[in-house]
């Protein structure tokens, strides 16, 4: 499952609040480089950037971000240093996803 910002709909908020990627990159803070990776789809934001990132600029989950699996919840955590990922792992942050969509407009 690939994660994908939609850079488009975040360029469009950025014009509409006047701010540029610096200002973003300052509010969620982060880099003004990890804001340019996200948009170029480089990279992906952590799940507390990706929560800054959507209430900075007042849009939706669904607005912000996508998955390629449109039957899946959008999946992002953190883990320990070199800690292995495990499809347990995988499969409870997706259990965790289908609890929490609901409360996120």
């Amino acid at each position: 499952m690939q994660k994908i910002l939609h850079s488009d709909a975040v360029r469009n908020a950025l014009i509409k609040r006047g701010l540029t990627q610096k200002n973003l990159a300052s509010e969620v803070g982060v880099s003004a480089q990890a804001i340019t990776n996200w948009l170029k789809g480089k990279d992906f934001p952590r799940p507390s950037a990706l929560l800054k990132l959507a209430a900075t600029l007042q849009l939706s989950f669904e607005e912000l971000a996508s998955t390629t699996d449109t039957n899946q919840p959008i999946v992002a955590f953190r883990k320990k240093g070199a800690a292995i990922t495990t499809n347990a792992h995988i499969n409870k942050a997706k259990e965790i996803g289908v609890l929490l969509k609901p409360l996120v407009p």
